[in-house]
């Protein structure tokens, strides 16, 4: 009896103890100077004042981040956190602390705050569309108009409308940028908001004026220019809108006021819209039929969009690669950390209680390290073997290069011994072609397995596409086999239009010739320059030099070599 009293009463001293030690943590001398930090870094994202550093954030973050903790305030501190990483512009960090953010939200609970919550997924729109991720951006869109609402954030829930339509454009959805910017235009006006009802029309405008439409783009450009309150009594627009410009100058174009958009299209310069400025300026002396002018602006318009699509092309790569490792990694790893770390800390709560758990838990942990260590190793292996393999297949591409000058060459040679050295040529160069073939599946293998492309699944479903099987069949059949129908491109085009829809929308802007587009498209399926060639009948050096153009035209390399590589990056990154 005496020892149940005694085992009672340590097992109650423990308790209190254990209690005493979980207040001090949560409500000690240190709590009130994070309670600070969180209300002055809140103060600045509202201000729109800039976060130098998250070195602040970070330790708030790791003093609010425990479960005895308000889940609102726990939301609150890593949407501040992935703020200043937004201001830092680490767009890979920014995204991965609103996801933890939202995950802190109990959006089942009364009292949870939806008016931070929505802010949060407004931020992560806000990057996705840095990153050039149209499907990610529309959804958080439509999280951020959802608990706008709950959060009775009418103005906010009617932004997000009018951040669909540019969206919808990116999507090619027309008929969603006039629904959406119709909506959006409606809601303002029927709360009060009559500027800002007449000012969400540039994208539709830009729809109108490039689909033909000059009529609607005339009757939204009087609206927008007489009554959002945009522009001053000159007709200059407000600062930091300028590329409007482009859109008149276009609409100019298209009923033949050649004069006049040419006045629009020179407005664009000052401001720093090179590749627009200078494209339509190329489009008005074509119109002109002026030689000398056209000449000049080709070049202009050339060196805008090289600058224009290398430093586009490169950023997207970069921070779109890095965006999708970081949130399929990282975000992994700080969850298994974050779930060790709470493993930890009941441990430590249990300390009192049970010795021999708090050993076992020690050990488990340590296995668990371990374990982590292990992974990160292989997978540090694993990224310096798709290095080592890329390096290889740029070699390679470059000495498959040099025997296609040197087989062109020898070609221009009419010698029976130039032409044994030809046709010897010509199989060795198949041969290196199927070797490159072999690399660039290795390639797309190790990619998998980093975790890099989004569009690997795409791609394997396009491939079973019963048009692609018969495409597959009738390039293999040879030179006497049945050839495609017009009908059946159609049915390709489409098919690659649904799963590709960047690549092809992009393909359409270079813009590529009828052959450059099939020869593109086949090349992204996996074809080779043989079936090609028999697909489209023609030669393999015609083939040769469609991919030369078309990787120029998208890429800016002129060289054929590299097309399907690019094509599957670019897909990839999207």
């Amino acid at each position: 009896m005496k020892l149940r009293t005694y085992i009672r009463y340590r097992l109650f001293q423990g308790l209190k103890i254990a209690a005493l030690l979980l207040f001090l943590v949560s409500c000690g001398p240190g709590s009130g100077r994070y309670a600070q930090l969180l209300e002055e870094a809140e103060w600045m994202n509202r201000n729109d004042s800039l976060f130098t550093t998250d070195s602040v954030m970070l330790r708030v973050v790791r003093h609010y981040d425990h479960w005895w903790y308000n889940r609102n305030t726990r939301m609150k501190a890593y949407y501040l956190l992935g703020s200043a990483y937004r201001d830092l512009g680490e767009a890979p960090a920014a995204i991965h602390y609103y996801n933890m953010a939202v995950e802190r939200a109990d959006t089942l609970s009364p009292d949870c705050d939806y008016a931070t919550l929505f802010r949060v997924y407004g931020q992560m729109a806000m990057v996705y569309g840095f990153q050039n991720m149209p499907w990610e951006k529309r959804e958080a869109i439509e999280h951020y108009k959802h608990f706008a609402l709950l959060a009775g954030d009418t103005l906010s829930s009617i932004i997000a409308y009018e951040q669909m339509t540019d969206v919808c454009y990116q999507l090619d959805d027309t008929l969603g940028v006039y629904a959406y910017t119709d909506s959006a235009s409606m809601l303002y006006r029927e709360y009060g908001y009559e500027q800002r009802a007449y000012s969400c029309y540039p994208t539709i405008i830009f729809v109108c004026v490039t689909s033909g439409d000059y009529d609607r783009a005339a009757y939204y450009m009087d609206l927008f220019e007489h009554k959002s309150g945009l522009f001053d009594k000159s007709g200059k627009i407000e600062s930091g809108r300028e590329l409007y410009y482009y859109k008149k100058g276009l609409y100019y174009i298209g009923i033949n006021k050649i004069d006049s958009a040419e006045v629009y299209f020179r407005r664009l310069l000052p401001y720093g819209y090179t590749y627009e400025g200078y494209k339509g300026l190329l489009s008005v002396y074509e119109a002109r039929n002026n030689t000398d002018s056209i000449i000049k602006y080709v070049h202009l318009f050339e060196d805008a969009m090289t600058r224009w699509m290398g430093n586009r092309q490169y950023s997207e790569i970069l921070q779109s690669s890095a965006l999708y490792k970081y949130e399929r990694n990282q975000h992994l790893a700080e969850q298994k950390a974050r779930q060790a770390q709470a493993t930890l800390y009941l441990v430590l709560f249990l300390l009192l209680l049970l010795v021999l758990i708090v050993l076992l838990s020690y050990q488990g942990y340590r296995h668990y390290k371990a374990k982590i260590q292990k992974k990160e190793q292989a997978y540090r292996q694993l990224i310096a073997e798709y290095e080592r393999t890329q390096q290889e297949y740029q070699q390679k591409c470059y000495d498959l290069e040099l025997l296609q000058q040197n087989l062109n060459i020898l070609r221009q040679i009419t010698t029976a011994e130039a032409s044994a050295v030809a046709e010897a040529t010509e199989k060795e160069l198949r041969r290196r072609d199927e070797e490159l073939e072999e690399y660039r599946i290795r390639i797309a293998r190790y990619e998998a397995q980093i975790g890099l492309p989004k569009a690997l699944e795409k791609e394997e479903l396009l491939k079973s596409e019963d048009i692609v099987v018969s495409f597959r069949t009738m390039g293999h059949s040879g030179y006497n086999g049945k050839k495609p129908t017009k009908k059946e491109w159609i049915l390709l085009e489409s098919k690659y239009k649904n799963y590709m829809p960047h690549m092809y929308a992009r393909m359409k802007v270079a813009p590529l010739s009828v052959q450059e587009l099939r020869t593109s498209m086949l090349t992204h399926m996996g074809f080779s320059t043989g079936d090609i060639v028999v697909l489209l009948s023609t030669s393999q050096n015609t083939i040769s030099n469609a991919k030369q153009s078309a990787n120029q035209k998208l890429f800016g390399e002129k060289t054929a070599l590299t097309l399907a590589q690019n094509l599957r990056k670019c897909a990839y990154f999207q």
